[in-house]
């Protein structure tokens, strides 16, 4: 008896862990991923970076850092959404070298089924 209470016990610790709870529960998910690649161009002596975050959780920290609602799949003002995403990675994201802040460039945004790609790049 003790044994099948542990394994139940585990196996909804489990469930909780992965955002699926039991059905009287809100379905959230604890953890928030993003994947960044920086690739050294040296042609042109800058750092690459693409950004690769969940568009549902992206469309989240956004709508809270604007004070609006976004909607990256079918923005109302691209170029508004452009400055909004912008806005947050200058806020969010910095790279030193040798103590001094890389001026950085938006180079733009994409997206990939559940995923936005960000793009810019350091001089």
């Amino acid at each position: 008896m003790v044994k099948k209470l542990f394994k139940w016990g585990v196996y909804a610790a489990l469930l909780s862990l992965m955002g699926m709870a039991p059905a009287h529960r809100p379905i959230t998910h604890p953890f928030y991923v993003s994947v960044t690649e920086i690739n050294y161009n040296g042609t042109e002596k800058t750092l690459e970076i693409s950004c690769k975050l969940f568009t549902d959780d992206f469309e989240k920290a956004l709508a809270k850092a604007s004070g609006q609602p976004i909607d990256i799949y079918r923005p109302v003002d691209k170029e508004l959404l452009d400055k909004q995403i912008w806005a947050y990675f200058r806020k969010h994201f910095s790279a030193r070298v040798d103590g001094r802040v890389l001026p950085a460039e938006y180079v733009g945004h994409e997206l990939e089924e559940q995923s936005t790609f960000v793009y810019f790049q350091l001089n």
